[in-house]
Parts: C-alpha cells; structure tokens; sequence
C-alpha cells in the first residue's frame, strides 16, 4: 500500500514531497497503516483528497461533468 500526502497549499515544484509506504503480508494488520495514514492528515485536507478520488471514479466511468447533489422529488396522494 502506498499513499502520498499533498498538502493544500501549492508548494514550489522544488520542494520534496511526502510519501508514506509500508509492505505487508496477506492477512497481517493492513488496516493500521490506513488508519495511521488518515488520522496524519489534516480533516480539510482529506476532504480534498477524498472529493478529488470521487471525480477520478466518475472520470473512469466517463462522467466529466462536476458532480452534484442528487435531488429526488416526488409527491405522495392521499386516498
């Protein structure tokens, strides 16, 4: 499992960037990396991590518009 951390603010293309890897056998503790990688970084910096991997997912299925808000309406008529 490899996970690289990229902080929100741009930084010069110099700087070093931050990568954070472990190798794990099957069925060994993977999930404490995962954890320990998350809890590192910053709540408003997950969330831009998280929203840029739903718009990779809906770029893979072919979908490049910016998502939105699903809105169902509907209307229930009394008897």
């Amino acid at each position: 499992m490899l996970g690289a951390m990229q902080p929100s603010d741009p930084q010069p293309p110099d700087a070093p960037r931050v990568f954070l890897g472990r190798v794990c056998r099957m069925g060994d503790d993977e999930r404490s990396f995962d954890d320990a990688f998350w809890r590192a970084i910053p709540p408003h910096q997950r969330v831009e991590m998280l929203w840029d991997m739903v718009k990779d997912a809906l770029a893979v299925k072919g979908i490049h518009d910016e998502p939105r808000l699903q809105r169902t309406v509907g209307h229930l008529r009394r008897p």
